[in-house]
């Protein structure tokens, strides 16, 4: 299955109304890329949400 990089991921979000720089659409992509290849597909992003944890979120 092909994914897609930072740079479709930030052109996605921006699309959306979501205004990401390539830093954080990298980032992004890094938080839930379990393999290490760089680019998301559906696969990987259902692990990071089955592993995904309230817990994990930053508060202020």
């Amino acid at each position: 299955m092909e994914g897609f990089s930072s740079t479709k991921q930030r052109s996605c979000m921006n699309v959306m109304g979501d205004e990401l720089s390539q830093e954080e659409a990298k980032g992004l992509i890094k938080s839930m890329d379990v393999d290490g290849d760089g680019l998301l597909t559906l696969q990987k992003n259902l692990i990071f949400l089955t592993n995904f944890s309230m817990d994990s979120i930053p508060t202020k």
